[in-house]
């Protein structure tokens, strides 16, 4: 059979298994390009290729089963013709690629080992990461609720400012309302000051025409008294007159009575006036007291205006006082309610940290375990 198989041995020989291959798809490519084309194809090619195919795999098989016992490379002396042409490049490369495959193998085993000791390294980290987490998750817990009692204490402070922002206006409101009506009160007792003193010139005006009159009342009884004496002249004259005087002594008579009602007129306002003086007396003293009253409640009132004015203006500065510190613990609620927003992203921060570092942990474990 080795003569059968010389040609194609010679063939690989010279070009190799490679090239036997390629010599094999040409001819077959050719066999099936002139089985289709010409009508009556040559046999030929198809003898060739169906030989060359053969013969190569006749000689591969029987080189398999040469080497298939043998666990060295296969030398010079202990190969047959074929030996160094066929199997044995492609067992010396498997030989190496064995080689070669051992040696990545070890190192593969060292990165492996370097793997395992990183990943114990890395599940501590992780146990260590974890732990620092949680302490910062449980500080960050108690931050938030201390920036939560802050903030509501803050709160209670915004909503009492507010409070007493309103108190104080209503009080500066009550207080301009007061001073106003002290104001017109002031007013009030500026006009009956005013008025007393009006009063008490025309009680004194008065007085003087009462002294005047009761001086005139005094002429008037003067004047009765003459009339009267007169009167009891002509009465004598008449009875000296005997009966040619009874009708002077009847004018002498009515006159004497006009004169008694004169004088009788006279004492009745005389002393009426002088009812008359002592109640203008009496009203112009109390006149005089009302009018001293009443310059006392208008000074008095003025001091009291006065005083409001400085209580007003102080509940005005407080107001203003209030209502900056309304606005000062408004920015400090905006301020802690951002500390707190900081605090939850912190919180959940570390939450986030805490769920990577057991992802980390667990494929730290899972790593050693696999490199294990």
């Amino acid at each position: 059979m080795q003569w059968l198989t010389y040609p194609v041995f010679l063939l690989l020989y010279q070009i190799g298994i490679k090239g036997v291959i390629a010599l094999l798809s040409a001819t077959t490519l050719s066999g099936l390009g002139l089985f289709l084309i010409l009508p009556n194809p040559p046999v030929w090619p198809l003898l060739l290729t169906g030989y060359l195919g053969c013969a190569t795999l006749g000689l591969l098989l029987r080189e398999v089963d040469h080497l298939s016992d043998r666990t060295l490379p296969v030398s010079a002396e202990q190969s047959d013709c074929t030996g160094g042409l066929l199997i044995q490049p492609l067992f010396r490369q498997f030989q190496q690629l064995l080689r070669a495959s051992g040696r990545k193998q070890q190192l593969l085993q060292q990165r492996l080992d370097e793997i395992s000791h990183s990943s114990q390294e890395l599940e501590q980290s992780a146990i260590s990461v974890t732990r620092s987490a949680e302490q910062q998750s449980d500080a960050a817990g108690t931050a938030a609720a201390a920036v939560e009692e802050l903030n509501v204490s803050i709160n209670e402070v915004t909503r009492l400012a507010d409070a007493s922002r309103h108190t104080s206006l209503d009080a500066s409101t009550q207080i301009e309302e007061s001073i106003q009506q002290l104001n017109e009160l002031v007013a009030t007792v500026a006009d009956i000051a005013e008025q007393a003193l009006a009063t008490n010139a025309l009680m004194r005006e008065l007085s003087a025409n009462s002294e005047a009159i009761n001086k005139m009342s005094g002429v008037i009884q003067g004047i009765a008294d003459q009339t009267n004496l007169l009167s009891l002249n002509a009465a004598i004259e008449a009875a000296r007159a005997g009966a040619s005087g009874k009708g002077f002594a009847v004018v002498a008579d009515e006159v004497r009575n006009l004169a008694r009602h004169s004088q009788e007129s006279a004492a009745e306002i005389t002393r009426k006036i002088e009812s008359v003086q002592h109640h203008i007396t009496s009203t112009g003293e109390k006149m005089s007291r009302l009018s001293a009253s009443a310059n006392q409640s208008l000074q008095r009132s003025e001091r009291v205006r006065s005083q409001l004015d400085s209580v007003c203006g102080r509940t005005q500065a407080l107001t203003e006082q209030v209502i900056q510190v309304a606005v000062s613990t408004e920015q400090q609620s905006l301020a802690v309610a951002e500390i707190a927003a900081l605090a939850e992203r912190v919180s959940q921060g570390n939450r986030d940290n805490l769920e990577a570092a057991a992802q980390a942990r667990t494929i730290a474990h899972h790593l050693t375990q696999l490199t294990g």
